[in-house]
């Protein structure tokens, strides 16, 4: 690996903690309660749905593989080499309970899979997890008969395309922020209001339909023939809380507008500390970028960050509101560096020939600028650099850093930006003069 940067060389180690030593918490605070996390908002239907999900895991297993557990295996060779007693166990009965869980099952798998699953499939399947138990709860049945029903049931749910509970964690992450004195701007309140709601059918006011089948949404936008125009000319699929749209002909892929309203709202709230006054200026007009693709005889113009939300993310971890508007205020004013997303700060790049080329030389040639699953790529961590100077003093670690004071991460943000992010805009530059001297030279 190839180290563009001087962070691993121990530049950070510079920045100088100055914990107040006589805390014996080491600065933890518990998180704060959510409405949530203290149980005052009770499970939705959806998400008891996925919970029964869950528990047909064992029998989706089953279903994959088509194999017999092994105590289920041991009682087939039992039952081989036993007819007689393979005979008796069709007349010992079963709980009542065993047909409920059976139809509750039967009711999650048909409503997650958007009414494709037949409610006996599903009831099938809860049989599957306890092999002796066959399907409405009268009677065991041999594990010779349910390797063959495992069988037929895999046949019919092979191609079954099940939907996940979409993700809402920027909702926590909201009301975090909000407690600690943040103000959410009118934009981010909308997609935090859209993101709790159990029904979003009011943002699709011109859908033709509100579907709830997933074959015959499908088959309704083959017939349509063109992936323009669906919601008008089509309709929506509703499965639970989601509504999901169709994005292509024929075999066609499925997004989820939950899962749209999280990761907008997640990089809003990003956006948010580092963005000056919390006005968002990213956009620009699109004729510009018109302009650019035809000036460098490209395809594709990508905004980019010139100083990346997730690289200077460490920088505010765990400060509290005031803070981070403080530093993106020194940042910006004193050190006179655009960051956040501004317009001031928004680099307007060719994407193949240079955006991708220097993500991809960030993630495999650099240290410590773009997060990536290889363990020698050691992330900025403050936290990190404070707790070996506790180790050093031979005191107990930090757990946060929200005794951190302001004037410390000034230190660091100054550390920062003049040691470390005028390599980034070198790569930068250095990729855009290749890219001009091969169009000069054409």
């Amino acid at each position: 690996m190839v180290q563009i940067t001087r962070y691993s060389s121990g530049v950070l180690d510079e920045f100088k903690s100055g914990y107040p030593e006589d805390r014996e918490d080491g600065g933890f605070m518990p998180p704060p309660r959510t409405r949530y996390s203290s149980g005052e908002i009770t499970k939705s239907l959806g998400e008891q749905a996925t919970e029964f999900k869950d528990k047909l895991t064992t029998g989706l297993k089953y279903l994959k593989n088509t194999k017999l557990t092994p105590e289920a295996q041991a009682q087939q060779d039992e039952l081989i080499r036993n007819p007689f007693k393979a005979a008796l166990n069709t007349f010992t009965d079963i709980p009542e309970q065993q047909a409920q869980l059976e139809e509750q099952g039967g009711q999650a798998l048909h409503d997650v899979t958007g009414g494709r699953v037949p409610k006996w499939v599903g009831s099938l399947m809860v049989g599957m997890v306890d092999p002796l138990s066959p399907p409405g709860g009268k009677a065991p049945i041999s594990a010779v008969k349910n390797a063959l029903r495992i069988n037929k049931v895999a046949s019919k749910i092979k191609k079954v395309k099940v939907f996940k509970e979409p993700s809402r964690t920027a909702i926590e992450r909201a009301d975090k922020m909000m407690d600690e004195g943040w103000a959410l701007p009118e934009a981010l309140l909308e997609n935090y209001k859209n993101l709790k709601a159990d029904d979003l059918t009011h943002l699709y006011k011109k859908a033709k339909k509100v579907y709830t089948d997933y074959d015959e949404y499908r088959e309704a936008i083959a017939k349509y023939g063109s992936s323009k125009g669906i919601v008008e000319n089509v309709g929506v699929l509703k499965i639970g809380s989601d509504i999901k749209l169709g994005k292509q002909r024929g075999d066609m892929s499925i997004r989820g507008t939950v899962e749209d309203i999280n990761t907008k709202l997640n990089r809003q709230l990003s956006e948010l500390p580092q963005t000056k006054g919390g006005k968002v200026t990213f956009n620009q007009n699109s004729k510009i970028i018109k302009t650019l693709k035809k000036h460098y005889n490209v395809s594709q113009i990508d905004k980019h960050h010139g100083e990346a939300l997730n690289q200077l993310e460490f920088l505010y971890r765990d400060a509290s509101a005031a803070d981070q508007k403080a530093l993106t205020n020194f940042i910006v004013d004193d050190l006179k560096r655009p960051i956040g997303s501004t317009l001031e700060n928004r680099m307007n790049i060719p994407k193949t020939e240079v955006h991708d080329p220097f993500h991809k030389l960030l993630r495999e040639e650099a240290i410590g600028l773009e997060k990536t699953k290889d363990p020698t790529n050691i992330m900025p961590d403050l936290l990190r650099v404070a707790n070996k100077q506790q180790a050093m003093k031979g005191l107990p670690p930090f757990k946060n850093l929200k005794h951190l004071t302001l004037e410390q991460r000034i230190g660091a943000a100054k550390v920062w930006f003049e040691h470390i992010s005028p390599h980034n805009h070198e790569v930068l530059f250095d990729l855009m003069q290749k890219m001009n001297k091969k169009r000069l030279s054409k």
